[in-house]
């Protein structure tokens, strides 16, 4: 009977212990982690808009924990929020963490965050300038993957971080987006897989955006679509690929007919002396 007494006991003592590893301050949910480290997420996405400030700390029954991981799909699926800052301490983005916050225009990753997982940022369709610490030490598929409106990714690791194929999803029509890169380290990230797809740039100096001095139209398209470029920029060729990324049509000529191609999206490739242009094209 007292054997019986223990262990009934042990497992109430074991079945309190955890559940009190998580608590909520009306606001977020936390998971201690280990020690006073914990995790966090949104208890709901309704009560989250606009600017978000993620707190570093939070105090519970007299215990001030640091928050230094952000939830899987902690704080996912959010149309409502615009602008997200990461707290100092922060080590960890986990998987979906930011996923298909839609209207998400600006985050801010901070110094010390190492691991960044799958779809952490996936479909954040808004965001356009994208800055990467560099103790950053690895980061998952799809993690930038999605990200329609972004313009700049700004890295500053000495030697190219390896990545996977598919971080920032097709890498093939990332070719459009400029890289920011430290003084010395051109070459380097020009001749790195995935971080040659772009547009290697140097910190710090002026930066050249293709993006303006490029002119494509009609789009959408129902016959020939002409390209017009800026005075200095020289072009060398256009090629157009389908929506399986396979080589349709390929041109030296600044205008191309396209009239018998089905209607659909396609991908216009331009090569310039000033470095490639990635647009998606649509076949009436």
């Amino acid at each position: 009977m007292k054997i019986k007494l223990l262990f009934f006991i042990t497992l109430f003592s074991i079945s309190i212990s955890q559940a009190q590893t998580t608590f909520n301050d009306g606001l977020y949910e936390y998971t201690v982690l280990s020690g006073t480290d914990v995790s966090i997420k949104a208890l709901s996405t309704a009560f989250i808009s606009g600017t978000l400030n993620i707190p570093g700390t939070v105090v519970n029954g007299g215990i001030m924990y640091n928050v230094t991981t952000i939830a899987k799909f902690g704080f996912a699926n959010n149309s409502n929020i615009t602008e997200i800052t990461i707290p100092v301490g922060v080590t960890t983005i986990l998987s979906g963490a930011f996923g298909n916050c839609e209207n998400l225009f600006e985050v801010t990753i901070p110094n010390g965050v190492t691991t960044i997982e799958k779809d952490a940022f996936n479909l954040c369709m808004k965001i356009k300038d994208l800055v990467i610490p560099n103790t950053v030490t690895y980061i998952g598929e799809n993690a930038f993957a999605n990200l329609d409106s972004l313009e700049t990714v700004t890295v500053s690791w000495p030697v190219p971080l390896v990545l996977a194929t598919d971080v920032f999803g097709e890498s093939k029509w990332t070719g459009n987006i400029e890289l920011i890169v430290l003084n010395g380290t051109h070459d380097a990230y020009s001749n790195a897989p995935i971080w040659e797809d772009f547009n290697p740039l140097i910190l710090g100096k002026s930066t050249f955006n293709i993006t303006k001095a490029v002119q494509i139209y009609p789009n959408p398209v129902k016959d020939v679509l002409a390209m017009e470029l800026n005075q200095g920029i020289q072009f060398k060729q256009a090629r157009l690929f389908n929506n399986l990324g396979q080589l349709i049509q390929q041109s030296e000529n600044l205008s191309t007919n396209i009239s018998t191609l089905k209607s659909g999206l396609y991908i216009l490739e331009i090569e310039t002396n000033k470095g490639k242009l990635i647009k998606k094209i649509v076949k009436q």
